[in-house]
């Protein structure tokens, strides 16, 4: 369900229920990153909670990234976040590169295990500990550790890149108000010539535009969820069930056009 599609079910609701704030496609934007950071967090408690269930959150994990040690320690800044666009938030587990010996991650222990001859790392029983700046472990070890992390989200990224690989940007609704001034959804990348009384978003009303809208990476039924706490603060309070049905109203119509 692309953005085009939330913003059409949005409005439908806002006006068949008459009781909510008709939102303007800009301060849709804003909307939408904020109960996308807001669903985050309460997905993420979630998880927490039980570190079991990860449908929600799993656009999210880095899975087997390959950390490489020389010693007992290494800079979390060394972990490819940069190409995410995001920000390490959580370790999951961690496993040696060869013969698959997982790590203990440990919090408050390490100190008190890391300097016990019983109860320290070994090559069979290694312990780990993230301590906010580095990769703790022990024993030493000279070698790659694939390492499994939550991204947390950030709010210093541009969502106007034109290129779309899966980075976690926040979402961005581009549009451009053709000569009835209705809205016109922008994918990412698709260029559009703007015609006699079309309007782009930044004022622009004639020449070429690209699109650079950024997509949810969240799956359908999050996308529901969100919905229902975006039209929440547009004054609509609407179960998830509601919204997927006019989801599929939208869908049929858009299958009959």
């Amino acid at each position: 369900m692309n953005l085009g599609r939330v913003y059409d079910i949005v409005l439908t609701v806002l006006k068949k229920e008459s009781r909510g704030n008709i939102v303007k496609p800009d301060r849709f934007t804003y909307l939408l990153q904020q109960c996308h950071l807001e669903y985050f967090d309460i997905q993420y408690r979630k998880w927490a909670g039980s570190q079991g269930v990860m449908d929600s959150l799993s656009p999210f994990f880095i899975l087997d990234e390959a950390v490489t040690f020389s010693g007992t320690a290494v800079a979390l800044s060394t972990l490819d976040v940069t190409d995410n666009s995001g920000e390490y938030r959580h370790a999951t587990w961690a496993r040696m590169s060869t013969g698959d010996v997982r790590y203990d991650i440990v919090t408050s222990e390490w100190n008190e295990w890391a300097g016990d001859v019983v109860m320290k790392g070994t090559a069979t029983s290694p312990l780990m500990m993230i301590d906010g700046t580095n990769i703790n472990i022990s024993p030493t070890l000279s070698g790659d550790i694939k390492f499994s992390y939550l991204l947390g989200l950030t709010l210093d990224t541009s969502p106007y890149d034109t290129a779309d690989t899966g980075k976690w940007y926040l979402p961005f609704f581009d549009y451009y108000l053709d000569a009835n001034y209705n809205v016109n959804y922008l994918t990412n990348g698709t260029d559009h010539t703007l015609l006699t009384g079309e309007v782009y978003r930044d004022g622009t009303a004639s020449g070429d535009v690209t699109g650079v809208s950024h997509e949810f990476k969240w799956n359908d039924q999050d996308i529901v969820n969100i919905i229902s706490l975006l039209l929440e603060k547009s004054g609509v309070s609407m179960q998830a069930p509601e919204i997927a049905q006019y989801a599929m109203g939208k869908e049929q119509q858009q299958n009959i056009q």
